[in-house]
């Protein structure tokens, strides 16, 4: 059971940070189409900062945010899908 949460630890991860590249290439396509030099990433480097506290071991939702988490946690993994929606 244990190997099996660890696996899953591991693909939420991947997949956060899989996002954060998603993102700001996504970012960088929107300004290249709209003929803009800097991209307007902002919101974007945001997300990646917030997933980037997430996988270091912090909460990044508004329930617990700051703290160490034990484990996943739904609220946290929830809240980067909806700041990387945004």
């Amino acid at each position: 059971m244990e190997e099996l949460a660890n696996l899953v630890r591991d693909l939420l991860r991947e997949v956060a940070e899989l996002r954060d590249r998603v993102g700001l290439l996504e970012a960088r396509v929107a300004a290249s189409e709209t003929g803009s030099e800097e991209p307007k990433a902002a919101p974007r480097e945001e997300t990646a900062s917030l997933a980037s506290l997430y996988r270091e071991g912090y909460h990044v939702c508004p329930v617990a945010y700051g703290r160490l988490r034990e484990g996943e946690c739904l609220f946290c993994v929830n809240f980067l899908e909806r700041q990387s929606e945004a």
